[in-house]
């Protein structure tokens, strides 16, 4: 990536003097279009969109197809949410180790996708990555899980709640704590809304 202020990209010419000779103009991303015939434009308003990523891997990967493009997507959407998460639960764990709680939380929540047949948004999935990372952490520190009284819930799918207690078994395994149906609850609450 070379950053360029608008005069140097208002002429190809230009554009190539600031490059290497090992690399290549993908396209041109900024707030003024350029209008340079051939090359790509991104405005920072459609980076910053729901379809942004989508049109810079367009840029980056121009020879893949449609399904391909949608697979990288959501590869490159998962390492984001996982730096992302990587960055919160740093700053919110003390005692666990974040990268093994992160990985082991992925697991999970992998693990609870596929066997659910869900397709959580990626606000979901970062909710409940760090949501997960730090409730173990406050088991841990705390050694009792959230304490509160259920009310019968009428709509709750049996097999998709033993399927949640049952994706957490090796968490409280590992770390020697009990989840409450309180926390199970709240995090079958967090996949299904």
């Amino acid at each position: 990536m070379v950053i360029l202020d608008y005069n140097e990209v208002r002429s190809l010419e230009r554009v190539q003097q600031a490059l290497n000779a090992s690399e290549r103009l993908a396209g041109i991303v900024g707030t003024f279009q350029p209008g340079l015939p051939d090359i790509p434009f991104i405005s920072l308003e459609e980076l910053f969109s729901e379809q942004g990523p989508e049109l810079v891997l367009s840029l980056l990967t121009p020879d893949l197809s449609n399904a391909e493009r949608r697979l990288e997507m959501e590869r490159s959407a998962m390492r984001f949410i996982s730096a992302l998460t990587m960055e919160s639960i740093i700053n919110h764990i003390s005692v666990l180790n974040p990268q093994r709680i992160l990985k082991e939380m992925e697991g999970v929540f992998n693990h609870l996708t596929s066997s659910l047949s869900l397709k959580p948004s990626r606000q979901v999935t970062l909710r409940f990555l760090i949501h997960c990372c730090c409730m173990v952490e406050r088991i841990v520190i705390n050694r009792k899980p959230l304490q509160m009284a259920l009310e019968s819930q009428p709509n709750l799918d049996a097999r998709a709640f033993s399927v949640i207690k049952s994706a957490f078994l090796p968490i409280e395994d590992a770390y020697a704590i009990r989840l409450s149906d309180a926390e199970y609850f709240y995090i079958y609450e967090l996949l299904y809304s």
